[in-house]
């Protein structure tokens, strides 16, 4: 029995509306994301991590029908399997639940991202946790220390319209390390004032390409084949800085592997993302 009149289905959003996800069937966990200019890359092109955003609202929208009234769920992990880059020029993407099995706790679901001719672009799996009675994650989320006064630049290197919109741009090279500061966006905030889980997948997929290209160079073309996240805090979208860490673990002429951390304002862990990146 599904309950879609659950808080948490019914939530306003601005994360979604932001990157074009539109709901089209809440209780089927459905959705679309119409491609928008501002969050094209450097090539023109819909980036793979943008599809973060509509797969964990798609997926978060189907666990939280099949929810009690009182319980809340946060996400997780996600993991996204890339069959094939969005073509050049497509207006949009449907996300579509394919499964869902609830337990005592969690939720384990999969999704796919599927071009506008029915191809499969990604396939998704991700895990959310299911918190009886609510507790914190039915709460705002709140800073834990102030906000770091973000700068002025937006100078993103390599600049991008989706680098622009988060702000982002590298201060710090140290051999295959890069670090990278972005901006937490009111916009990109979840219904309780934390940052999206989508969108922050989003922001540190783009960190991490960011950081390979920062390396060698900006047309070397670089693509995600595999996206592994992990969710370990909630992080305030309330306009502050954030500093995300992109070790590069492997850097070769066909493939690549990252590891991008994007952390609280306080120096914890918040998203990390670990990405095999392959050339083509």
């Amino acid at each position: 029995m599904t309950n879609a009149d659950h808080p948490q289905v019914l939530a306003d959003q601005p994360a979604p509306r932001v990157f074009g996800v539109e709901t089209a069937d809440r209780e089927a966990g459905q959705v679309t994301q119409s491609i928008r200019p501002t969050f094209l890359d450097h090539r023109g092109e819909m980036p793979i991590g943008a599809l973060c955003v509509m797969l964990d609202h798609a997926l978060g929208c189907r666990v939280a029908s099949l929810m009690g009234a009182d319980d809340r769920m946060v996400t997780s992990h996600m993991h996204l399997e890339v069959l094939r880059a969005p073509p050049l020029g497509i207006e949009r993407v449907i996300g579509r639940e394919t499964s869902t099995t609830m337990v005592v706790g969690s939720a384990f679901c999969a999704a796919d991202a599927v071009a506008p001719d029915g191809e499969i672009l990604v396939r998704s799996t991700g895990r959310y946790a299911i918190i009886a009675g609510g507790g914190q994650a039915g709460g705002r989320v709140e800073p834990s220390v102030p906000p770091i006064e973000s700068d002025d630049g937006h100078d993103a290197v390599f600049g991008s319209p989706v680098l622009e919109l988060f702000g982002a741009r590298v201060v710090d090279v140290a051999d295959m390390v890069v670090h990278t500061r972005a901006v937490a966006r009111p916009e990109f905030a979840n219904e309780r004032g934390g940052m999206h889980g989508g969108v922050g997948a989003f922001m540190t997929e783009r960190a991490a390409d960011l950081a390979l290209r920062s390396r060698v160079g900006a047309d070397h073309p670089y693509r995600p084949v595999e996206i592994r996240v992990f969710f370990a805090r909630p992080l305030v979208a309330d306009g502050g800085a954030v500093d995300l860490t992109t070790t590069i673990g492997f850097l070769g002429r066909t493939t690549a592997s990252t590891t991008t951390c994007l952390m609280r304002p306080d120096g914890k862990l918040a998203v990390q993302v670990d990405i095999t990146h392959l050339v083509g």
